[in-house]
């Protein structure tokens, strides 16, 4: 697909982008858009929780992660002074 409809949602998982549109995930591979698997959503067991600085982050192997609304867990930047 060339284009995605503007209806397509952009998200970042694991520090890349996803378009998600209708339950499918799209990914942009040269000048198209193609189908993918769904990312995985959520940091795999073993993440500790840090709270710094008055927010609470899940750590694992390196890489933050804050819990949004949904339950959904995103990667985020490494918080400024850690």
């Amino acid at each position: 697909m060339r284009f995605l409809p503007e209806a397509a949602t952009a998200v970042l998982i694991g520090g890349l982008t996803y378009y998600l549109l209708n339950g499918s995930y799209y990914q942009r591979q040269g000048e198209t858009y193609v189908v993918v698997q769904p990312p995985e959503r959520s940091p795999a067991e073993g993440m500790r929780v840090l709270d710094y600085n008055g927010k609470r982050y899940y750590v694992q192997e390196g890489h933050y992660y804050q819990r949004e609304i949904g339950g959904d867990y995103i990667e985020v930047p490494r918080p400024y002074g850690l």
